[in-house]
């Protein structure tokens, strides 16, 4: 600690230097020589420290195949454990078999524009429906976004991630795994898969009912509602780790860059430090908040989700304070647009979740899970109602959760292809 003070002193009397003499050169290093457009750019600071930019500012960064596989090519390097490919993709991602090279200590993660990044690249997957082989197409991107997710999950490197703007689905999948997850003022965090006839993946299945403080009422209330949480109250929650100002973040990876440049960070807990120094808030387990947290863990338990639907009906025709009718109105409304499949996959999803003792099993669950939903109507009638024509008008498979047989659905999309997709993709154990 008090050798980073003397480092942040230091730092502080060069101020007054010129921004050319303070800054590190930054030499543009791709990584990857392919052909990507360069819709990911990769700086390397020095060996110490590369920075990744989702580069597609006018889609809000949304991840696309080739945006996946560029960062798939890259992270590679960066993981180190024996991975069995799948016999049917293993030619395919052969080239994608972790190897530990040029391994830098910190991998900065940020978004160029106004996100970070808003999801997949949804309205391909829509557009892909009528295509002789979209099906397979869309199965195949959500196959390796899992496997991106996996591997990022599994770096070496410190990864920090910038959290500028809307993060969301896809964009959630490749950050939410990072030891340290800054928010700024201008973050919106959401996993809304259900509104759009899907369900929350790229992970989810493990973090939703851990990261908030391992309340799974809470994690079971986000996902199925697609509560949008913004800014400081991201950190309050735990979802975020800390959070910075963008002008107070702009100062931190100018000093990171130049401490690390000359190898005088050399302990993880020192990078702690400097991003608490310039932190205005950082996560504190003992003063979690969420708001209506007492509501939510009223409403939301997990013993079934025709239970939860009862307990809410029952409320609205009880005479009620004004916080609790407003939660109880705003929550149905909420749940009346989402796609009945979706809340019940969800709901059993959810419950295996809990359950799990590794990450793995979360991706192998949710890579089952897509193959179902993309060949079935309810995912691209979400999309056409909530993306493409905006009119919020879906015409769902099935009206309501009533009208769901619960068993035959959870077989139908939890078990009826199980083995043969746990083949497909295999993830080995975290141990």
């Amino acid at each position: 600690m008090n050798r980073l003070n003397l480092l942040l002193n230091q730092l502080k009397q060069k101020r007054h230097m010129d921004d050319s003499q303070m800054r590190i050169n930054i030499t543009m290093n791709k990584l990857n020589n392919k052909n990507q457009d360069d819709n990911i750019l990769y700086i390397s600071h020095s060996n110490q420290v590369v920075e990744i930019l989702l580069n597609q500012p006018s889609k809000l960064n949304s991840l696309d195949h080739d945006m996946n596989m560029n960062l798939l090519n890259t992270v590679k390097n960066w993981v180190n454990f024996d991975y069995k490919f799948p016999n049917q993709l293993s030619k395919e991602l052969e080239k994608y078999k972790p190897q530990l090279i040029n391994t830098p200590s910190v991998i900065l993660m940020a978004g160029v524009g106004k996100a970070f990044c808003a999801g997949g690249d949804i309205k391909t997957l829509y557009q892909n429906r009528i295509n002789e082989k979209g099906i397979f197409q869309n199965q195949t991107f959500l196959n390796y976004e899992f496997v991106l997710d996996y591997f990022i999950a599994k770096l070496i490197p410190l990864q920090i991630v910038y959290w500028n703007g809307p993060v969301m689905g896809g964009g959630v999948g490749i950050s939410i795994n990072a030891p340290i997850r800054i928010a700024t003022e201008n973050t919106l965090f959401a996993m809304p898969e259900l509104e759009i006839g899907l369900f929350p993946d790229v992970g989810a299945t493990w973090f939703l009912p851990r990261i908030f403080n391992n309340n799974y009422h809470l994690g079971l209330y986000v996902g199925l509602t697609g509560h949008r949480i913004k800014a400081r109250d991201l950190v309050k929650c735990g979802v975020a780790t800390h959070f910075m100002t963008s002008n107070n973040y702009t100062k931190f990876k100018q000093d990171i860059i130049l401490f690390m440049g000359k190898n005088q960070l050399n302990k993880r807990e020192d990078i702690i430090t400097l991003v608490n120094y310039f932190s205005e808030l950082s996560y504190n387990r003992n003063s979690f908040h969420f708001d209506n947290l007492d509501l939510i863990n009223k409403y939301f338990d997990i013993d079934s989700l025709s239970n939860i639907f009862k307990r809410l009906n029952q409320a609205k025709n009880t005479k009620l304070g004004e916080t609790e009718e407003k939660f109880v109105n705003k929550t149905l409304d909420i749940l009346s647009k989402a796609s009945p499949t979706s809340m019940v996959v969800f709901f059993e999803q959810f419950i295996r979740g809990i359950k799990l003792t590794n990450i793995e099993k979360a991706y192998e669950i949710e890579n089952q899970l897509a193959d179902v939903f993309m060949e079935n109507k309810d995912f691209y009638e979400g999309v056409r109602a909530k993306l493409i024509e905006r009119t919020n008008d879906a015409k769902w498979e099935y009206k309501s959760i009533s009208d769901i047989d619960e068993k035959e659905m959870i077989n139908k999309y939890f078990e009826v292809k199980s083995k043969q997709n746990v083949e497909k993709f295999k993830y080995p154990d975290s141990n």
